[in-house]
């Protein structure tokens, strides 16, 4: 697939520059769309952007759509005289359900674009810096409404369900369900020595810390206790938790077990909570199955063994346990 730049016609810059951000500000080579934002069990899970600086967004549903080469066109000339207004947004509420992630050639995500319908907003993320206008006495109504009845009609030309009310919550669960394959197995092993050549033989609470991305700021509250052992030797066991019901458990200095749900904690093979099974095997350069993805995926190593657990696709959930 070729790829799209900025300033690809120079009208459309010159139209853009007056009025702030023009989408996309950065190379790609293809992009795809993901719901998410769905069925949670409290507003407090609700995922702001479908991805941004290194993390995605837990509530992302399945391996996404690839999108057409006439749909990005066709963003490009909806959003051709900026798109301030709809970063600003036409209400206070926000939930996007949409999320669109663009790749570059080495299937990395460069830029990130999340909508919300209900709300007629959206929200920008991009590895390049970026400015828009916030300035109210230039909002354009009329343009930005325009721009997200267009974006509605082109989303749905893909065959994506978009819908303008929180009442229709159900069909898109009734998508998810009826347009993605079930899990085929319910567990897979693999012998992944070399996928996990780079996961320190022991690991210490400061290397586990470590894993939180930076642009979480994630707080981590941690305990030390002793233990005796069956000999009358005390060990010393040593807690750290995040939110989101992730704990690593430590003893006399190693990691004995680790049970991961938040999104910002990243693993040197490259998994993090969120990603899609498609993305992950990518990465670590698995061959998809020709059966279908399984619900878990277990990476046997030389020291350590990885149980990936999926839902719709999507990671959820991974445990890590020394052999």
């Amino acid at each position: 697939m070729k790829k799209f730049i900025l300033l690809l016609i120079v009208t459309f810059s010159l139209n853009a520059q007056a009025s702030g951000f023009l989408f996309p500000n950065v190379e790609y080579e293809y992009a795809k769309v993901y719901l998410f934002n769905l069925n949670l069990e409290e507003p407090s899970q609700m995922d702001f952007r479908i991805y941004k600086d290194g993390v995605y967004a837990m509530s992302k549903l399945g391996n996404g759509m690839l999108l057409s080469d006439e749909f990005h066109t066709k963003v490009r000339k909806i959003f051709a005289r900026g798109i301030d207004e709809l970063i600003m947004g036409l209400s206070k509420c926000y939930m996007p359900r949409h999320g669109i992630i663009y790749y570059d050639a080495n299937h990395e995500p460069v830029l990130s674009l999340s909508i919300c319908f209900e709300c007629d907003k959206i929200s920008i993320w991009s590895k390049e810096k970026y400015h828009f206008s916030d300035d109210y006495e230039q909002f354009n109504y009329d343009k930005a409404e325009k721009q997200m009845s267009d974006l509605l009609k082109i989303m749905m030309a893909e065959d994506i369900p978009a819908y303008t009310s929180v009442t229709h919550e159900p069909k898109y669960l009734e998508y998810v369900k009826s347009n993605m394959s079930l899990n085929s197995q319910n567990s897979v092993t693999l012998n992944a020595k070399e996928q996990l050549v780079n996961v320190p033989k022991i690991i210490d609470h400061e290397i586990a810390k470590a894993w939180a991305h930076p642009s979480q700021n994630l707080k981590f509250k941690e305990s030390i206790d002793t233990v005796e052992s069956t000999s009358g030797v005390d060990n010393v066991y040593r807690k750290v938790s995040y939110k989101w019901n992730t704990i690593f458990h430590f003893m006399d200095g190693q990691l004995t077990q680790a049970k991961i749900y938040h999104p910002g904690i990243l693993l040197p093979l490259g998994a993090s909570v969120g990603m899609s099974a498609a993305e992950l095997y990518q990465k670590l350069g698995i061959d998809i199955p020709e059966n279908g993805y399984p619900k878990v995926l277990n990476l046997d190593g030389e020291a350590w063994k990885i149980e990936l657990a999926f839902k719709y696709h999507t990671l959820v959930k991974i445990e890590l346990r020394p052999k």
